[in-house]
This record gives structure tokens, C-alpha cells and sequence, in this order.
């Protein structure tokens, strides 16, 4: 249980775990995260390995803008989604930067930020994709390689985001944005533009 900083090496060890209930409903149960830290408003360098929680309590990460405490809690089930806050998440902000943000918390709802929802697969299928193959318990690395073996033709390597918070991604999930942005059923935002 725990949450740890993975190295430029260790990011393509870790997989986003799919689960396709009745072939209908979709759970994300994910291994790697990225961090945002609502004190200074910036996402933390690198990935981090979500190992759980025990008790909604997944750990600590510093941030390596600012250095603030970030809190990592979940809701004790699997790992769909993460909640992050500072030590003071409760007390109100006062800033002229973020008027709008009233407290220093943030969840990460993977399925949202990742793009694995019961609608992205419906449309796949209706583009002419052929999901059957995957089973009711399989990983992003597996869907990616199922359908660009569909697909046939190449898909460029674009380094896309969804969130204008979260503009890093673990690399499986990068790989599924550029296969949603080249089949056109989601948009994007390039680091290059």
C-alpha cells in the first residue's frame, strides 16, 4: 500500500487495469498516476506507482515545485480515482492567481481523465472495431494493441493531453490519446502548439 515515484525506466512497467462489467459498464483500477499539487497549482514531475490504500489512506508525496505536502487519499476500493490535498485543504484560499479555487483539493477520477468510459468504447465499436477479443478483466496496453492491429495504418506519435492540469500522462495512456485523436473520437491539446 503506498504511493512511490517511479524513474523514467519504471513508468512502462505499469499498466491501467480495465474491467468491462456485462460488456457494458467500465472500472478503472489503475497502478500509475501522475500528481497534481493544488498549492502551487502545478503538476508534479514523473509518475508515481498507486499501490492502494488501507483505510482511504494512500500516502504522502512532495511536490518538487514548491515542496507542500500533498495528501494521497482514495475511497478504499479500487483504483479509479485519487484524491489529492495539501495539509490545509479545508481552509479557504485567498489569492489573486485562483479566485475561483476555494480549497487546496483535487481528485484524479481516472476513467474521466484517461478516457475509459462505457461511451469511448461504444464508439470504437461503431467506428468497426472488433472488442470481443478482450476480456472482462484486461489492460490499456492490450486494448492499444488490439486496435492499432485493427487499425493498420500508422498512428503519429503526438504528445497529447486532455487536462489542462494533468499535461503528463503515463506513457499507455498517452499511446490510447493518440489512437482516440487519430480515430477522432476525442480532442486534444499538443505540447507543440
Amino acid at each position: 500500500m503506498g504511493i512511490s515515484k517511479l524513474t523514467e525506466e519504471q513508468i512502462y512497467e505499469y499498466d491501467v487495469n480495465v474491467k468491462f462489467y456485462n460488456n457494458t459498464r467500465v472500472v478503472v483500477d489503475t497502478e500509475i498516476t501522475p500528481i497534481y499539487c493544488t498549492a502551487c497549482s502545478n503538476q508534479t514531475g514523473g509518475m508515481y506507482h498507486y499501490d492502494g490504500s488501507r483505510y482511504g489512506q494512500v500516502g504522502t508525496v512532495i511536490c518538487d515545485v514548491c515542496h507542500a505536502e500533498i495528501l494521497c487519499t482514495d475511497d478504499d476500493n479500487y483504483r479509479y480515482q485519487i484524491h489529492l490535498s495539501t495539509k490545509d485543504y479545508n481552509r479557504p484560499l485567498h489569492t489573486d492567481q485562483e479566485p475561483g479555487n476555494r480549497y487546496r483539493k483535487i481528485t484524479l477520477d481516472f476513467s474521466a481523465l484517461y478516457l475509459l468510459s462505457e461511451a469511448v468504447f461504444e464508439t470504437l465499436t461503431q467506428k468497426g472495431f472488433d472488442l470481443s477479443e478482450l476480456g472482462a478483466y484486461t489492460q490499456l496496453s492490450s486494448i492499444n494493441h488490439l486496435v492499432r492491429e485493427q487499425y493498420a495504418r500508422p498512428v503519429p506519435e503526438l504528445n497529447l493531453y486532455l487536462d489542462s492540469k494533468i499535461r503528463r500522462v503515463p506513457p499507455v495512456v498517452l499511446e490510447w490519446y493518440q489512437i482516440l485523436n487519430e480515430l477522432e473520437i476525442a480532442e486534444f491539446t499538443s505540447l507543440t502548439t
